[in-house]
């Protein structure tokens, strides 16, 4: 991960290794304290961008799912992280 790693989602916004340490040990401990974060798709990648779903499971019930968009620097390290909350909305008509 870069040391500048720039992460967002709808509830944050930070920058930097420790920033973001601590933002996910916060969102683990008052959230959901017993839950688990695991990929919930495969991985789709191009160039420097990839992305994936994932879930999130708290004694055996889903609390949430979402998806990551990361961006790697030239060097290969995470650089940016795109979060969004829950599934895609339907198409409108």
């Amino acid at each position: 991960m870069a040391p500048d790693v720039h992460f967002v989602d709808p509830a944050n916004d930070v920058t930097g290794i420790d920033a973001f340490v601590e933002m996910v040990d916060e969102f683990r401990q008052k959230l959901v304290p017993e839950g688990m974060c695991s990929r919930a798709s495969g991985v789709d990648s191009h160039h420097s961008l990839c992305r994936c779903d994932w879930a999130i499971h708290s004694e055996g019930d889903l609390v949430t799912v979402g998806s990551d968009t990361v961006v790697t620097n030239d060097a290969g390290m995470i650089s940016k992280v795109y979060g969004f909350f829950g599934p895609l909305p339907e198409k409108d008509a």
